[in-house]
């Protein structure tokens, strides 16, 4: 499926390809034109522009889609008290289920490091408890790599009927 995006501001599209421009004051508009996945990835770049990671420096960025289509994003917000930090998909994950979701289809993940951002140990347990979802990665990079939940999270515990 296709999207029409808008995006607003003084500033350039970057690597997305504006299908055409209006001037409405002093801001430009451009509509764009994003294949689902590509959306939902954009998404999660956007939530890893707000990470907080002062200890490790390694930003990221979630976005969770609901079988309903709704998605919601999140990144990790780092902690002195390492204990304390909560990963990006799980604040994406808290913020669907804030907003009344309990089905999650897929999970798109971007880091700006190296490393490929697969979910922690914690967070596969947190997102199996809402479903098996495809998650989808990407690293700094800009390798990518699909998996579906069941293959990261074998045999995860489950209490659900």
């Amino acid at each position: 499926m296709r999207r029409l995006i808008f995006y607003s501001g003084m500033r350039r599209c970057g690597a997305l390809c504006p299908i055409f421009a209006l001037a409405r004051s002093a801001a430009l508009w451009y509509a764009v034109y994003m294949e689902d996945k590509e959306f939902y990835e954009r998404q999660a770049e956007l939530a890893r522009a707000n990470a907080y990671a002062p200890y490790s420096g390694y930003s990221v960025g979630a976005c969770v889609v609901c079988k309903d289509g709704a998605y919601y994003t999140g990144c990790n917000v780092e902690n002195a008290s390492y204990g304390a930090t909560m990963c990006a998909e799980r604040n994406a994950v808290a913020a669907a289920v804030a907003a009344g979701q309990r089905e999650i289809e897929a999970v798109y993940l971007v880091s700006s490091g190296r490393d490929m951002p697969y979910p922690c140990g914690i967070c596969r347990q947190v997102l199996a408890e809402f479903g098996n979802p495809s998650v989808f990665v990407r690293n700094a990079d800009g390798r990518r790599d699909v998996a579906t939940l069941a293959e990261l999270l074998p045999n995860g515990f489950c209490l659900r009927k």
